[in-house]
C-alpha cells in the first residue's frame, strides 16, 4: 500500500460511517450482518470497524479496511479511492446540535458554486439526444476531482441542498467533495423562462406519483414517456433509500421504480435494486424490455418516443398509465 493510501486511510480513522454514509455507500449499521454493498447477498457483510479503521469482511469478497469498499463500489482503484475520500470535506462524528450547521453549510457551498456556473446544453448529454439548458462548469468554477479534471461543459447536478454530482463530458461521475446522497435525489430540470435551469421542486402538496430513476439520462428520457415528475437517485443502491423517503413523507402517493436492466453484467444490479425498492414501498417497476439495452435512455434513443411510451406504460396497471 502506497504512503498516500496509508496517510488517507489514518486521517480517515473513526470516520468511516459517516463517509460511507456521504458517498452513498450502503452499509449495514450498529455492526450487523447484512447485504454486501459491493457483491449483494443477504446477511454475507458486516462492518465491524476495528479500531475506527473501517474493517470489515464478506463471505464473498474478503475482507479488508475502509478503503477497499470504497474503491469495490465504484469501480476504481484504491489510489482513486483514497483521493476521493480526501477530497472530501472533513467528516468529523459531530454531535447533532452541529448536524444543522453543516447542512446550512453544504447549502451554501451549493449557491456558491451554481453562481460562478453557467446556463447551456451539457456535452455529455447533447451526444444522447437531449438539449436543455443545465448547469454547467466555467473554466472559472472548473476542478480536478481524483486526479480528473472537470472543466468548462462539466454537467453539474445539484443533489438538493445536500451536495452535487459532476459529470465530464466523458461521462465520469463524482460527487462535490462533502454531498451526501443516501435517500437524496435530483429531479429533472426544466428550462425556465429566462434560459436558467428550474427543477422541479417538491412542496408539501402530495403529488399524484413520483417516478424514480438510478440516472440522470434516464431521468430525462422517462420524463417524456409520463406526466408524473421524476427524479434521478444517482445510483442504484440509493433507489429504495429515496423511494422510502418520498413514501414517509406521501404515504398515499404512487412510486413508480423505472430501473435499469443490466442483463449482460454477471448481476444485474438495476433490476434487482429497483424491484427491492418497489418490495418495500408497495410501488411499481418498469424495465427496459430489450435485454440489449440496459436502460430508458438507451431504449428511447434506440426506439423513439411513441413505441418507448408503449412498452412503459404497458408495465403500469391500468389507472396509471399515461
Amino acid at each position: 500500500m502506497s504512503y498516500y493510501v496509508s496517510a488517507v486511510s489514518d486521517r480517515a480513522r473513526n470516520n468511516w460511517p459517516k463517509i460511507f454514509e456521504q458517498l452513498g455507500i450502503p452499509i449495514p449499521p450498529n455492526h450487523r450482518h447484512g447485504p454486501c454493498p459491493c457483491c449483494g447477498g443477504k446477511d454475507r457483510f458486516r462492518m465491524d470497524d476495528l479500531e475506527g479503521r473501517g474493517t470489515w469482511f464478506c463471505n464473498q469478497c474478503g475482507a479488508g479496511d475502509g478503503l477497499d469498499p470504497v474503491s469495490r463500489f465504484f469501480g476504481c482503484a484504491l489510489v482513486a479511492a483514497a483521493g476521493m475520500v480526501q477530497d472530501m470535506d472533513p467528516v468529523p462524528l459531530v454531535p447533532p446540535a452541529r448536524e444543522k450547521s453543516q447542512v446550512l453549510n453544504m447549502e451554501s457551498r451549493i449557491k456558491t458554486l451554481l453562481r460562478h456556473c453557467e446556463s447551456g446544453e451539457a456535452p455529455y448529454l447533447t451526444t444522447r439526444g437531449w438539449r436543455r439548458a443545465q448547469w454547467l462548469l466555467t473554466e472559472r468554477s472548473s476542478r480536478t476531482i481524483c486526479g480528473v479534471h472537470f472543466g468548462a461543459g462539466t454537467l453539474v447536478l445539484p443533489i438538493r441542498n445536500t451536495g452535487a454530482q459532476f459529470i465530464h463530458p466523458g461521462g465520469k461521475k463524482y460527487l462535490l467533495p462533502g454531498s451526501h446522497l443516501k435517500d437524496c435525489f435530483c429531479p429533472v430540470h426544466q428550462a425556465s423562462r429566462n434560459g436558467r435551469p428550474e427543477p422541479w421542486a417538491p412542496d408539501n402538496k402530495p403529488p399524484e406519483g413520483i417516478i424514480i430513476t438510478e440516472g440522470y439520462a434516464t431521468a430525462l428520457a422517462v420524463s417524456c414517456l409520463h406526466h408524473f415528475p421524476v427524479v434521478a437517485a444517482l445510483s442504484a443502491h440509493n433507489l429504495k433509500n429515496v423511494a422510502i423517503a418520498f413514501r414517509a413523507q406521501w404515504p398515499e402517493c404512487h412510486l413508480i421504480l423505472a430501473g435499469d436492466n443490466d442483463c449482460s453484467q454477471e448481476k444485474n444490479t438495476g433490476s434487482l435494486n429497483a424491484t427491492a425498492a418497489a418490495e418495500v414501498v408497495k410501488g411499481c417497476v418498469v424495465l427496459p424490455a430489450d435485454t440489449t439495452l440496459s436502460d430508458w435512455d438507451e431504449f428511447y434513443r434506440h426506439y423513439g418516443e411513441s413505441i418507448s411510451r408503449i412498452v412503459f406504460n404497458q408495465q403500469l396497471p391500468a389507472n396509471l398509465r399515461s
